[in-house]
């Protein structure tokens, strides 16, 4: 009996690291590529830097613009930025993924690793709910920098959850690029359930989701600071005034179209919605790029023809074939976190820019698994809206 109830138990952790401490994309540096480098006949550099949340945790940035942005003139032109909000499992390598469609425009990104994800501090993510505030910490850096304009975002997943979850609160965001949001944490926990039902030795019914969830919720309110109730970008839709545009695989079986089309059928500003081939974890493939550059050139103001990028201070100094052009491949240093249904880590996917990645509907469809297979999970509890009363306690 003894060894029924640790199972149990262990189980159970192991369902809220699932959720709150998936595997961490491990990389260096060096993974990000040349400091310098040109895609086509155009040249970028990269700027490396770190940020301090509202939490006090440091953040990993990287900030892809034109050469010479910060040397061009006293008073250097201004662009537009793209801000890009990577998944649950990535890292601010995700973002290479858009750069061939980002800055030919003449715009920069902004890339971050989420507290709790990548090179960054934080010993746990919150699928949006903290992530929020880490946007908020780029985009008030942004704003202090006379190079930047406007600014936008670009979540996938998890990011673009962040990405809604904070333009409910700034509505001087100029664009949103959403690829694969969910609409609510506990609609995408009963699908899963659903979807997988047939999978379980006995179908699980829709109240005893609701009582693991409200387990789960507790657990997380004490371990990682947020709850989980709040994940539901559905209630802020239609606030959000912000021109948008929604992206979502047809064959995504982990987070369905129907959550992108609820999200736009109730989105108060200006939006629109493309359905693409290929599931959660697909590479876009280059009409959905170009859909997505156009939006922006429209939602930016950027003439079809892109904004100037070759500094003054580059040209006529340098053979452009000196410059090394990015390469996008998978970089060997670069460990993927993959898990299996035991929870022990495995490799082999490659995630939306073509690094491998952990697929984010394994790391919550193996979470909700667990916590219907826990016994624990039918205790009730007491679904309190308060944290606990050491919540205000600084994240180490």
């Amino acid at each position: 009996m003894a060894g029924f109830f640790a199972n149990a138990k262990g189980m159970y952790e192991q369902t809220i690291d699932f959720i709150v401490r998936p595997p961490r994309a491990q990389y260096t540096k060096a993974d990000l590529g040349p400091v310098v480098f040109r895609i086509g006949e155009r040249v970028y550099e990269r700027r490396d830097l770190s940020l301090t949340n509202s939490r006090n945790l440091e953040l990993c940035c990287s900030w892809f613009r034109p050469y010479g942005s910060a040397r061009e003139s006293e008073t250097p032109s201004s662009r537009p930025c793209v801000v890009y909000a990577h998944g649950n499992c990535g890292c601010r390598l995700d973002a290479l993924s858009v750069l061939p469609v980002v800055v030919p425009l003449g715009c920069s990104v902004f890339a971050l690793d989420f507290s709790g994800s990548g090179l960054s501090q934080g010993d746990y993510i919150s699928l949006g709910w903290h992530e929020k505030e880490d946007i908020a910490a780029a985009v008030a850096f942004l704003r202090e920098q006379a190079s930047v304009s406007s600014i936008a975002l670009w979540g996938r997943s998890m990011g673009a959850v962040t990405s809604l979850m904070y333009a409910a609160s700034d509505p001087s965001i100029a664009a949103l690029v959403l690829d694969s949001p969910f609409s609510s944490l506990d609609t995408l926990a009963r699908e899963i359930v659903e979807h997988n039902n047939e999978l379980l030795p006995v179908s699980v019914p829709s109240f005893a989701v609701g009582i693991g969830l409200r387990f789960i919720r507790n657990s997380i309110l004490t371990k990682a600071r947020f709850d989980i109730d709040k994940l539901d970008a559905l209630s802020l839709a239609p606030s959000i005034f912000v021109p948008a545009l929604f992206i979502h695989g047809l064959a995504d079986t982990f987070i369905i179209p129907k959550h992108s089309q609820t999200l736009a059928q109730h989105y108060g500003g200006d939006h629109d919605i493309i359905l693409v081939r290929g599931d959660h974890n697909s590479v876009r493939d280059q009409m959905t790029r170009d859909r997505a550059g156009v939006f922006l050139c429209h939602a930016l103001h950027i003439p079809p023809e892109g904004l100037p990028i070759l500094s003054k201070m580059f040209q006529g100094t340098q053979d452009l074939s000196s410059i090394p052009v990015l390469d996008f491949s998978l970089p060997d240093s670069y460990v993927p976190p993959e898990v299996g249904s035991d929870g022990t880590h495995s490799s082999g996917s490659v995630g939306p820019h073509g690094l491998g990645v952990m697929d984010d509907d394994a790391m919550l469809q193996e979470a909700i698994r667990l916590s219907l297979e826990d016994p624990s999970a039918g205790v009730v509890v007491d679904d309190d809206e308060h944290p606990p009363k050491d919540s205000k306690k600084k994240e180490k």
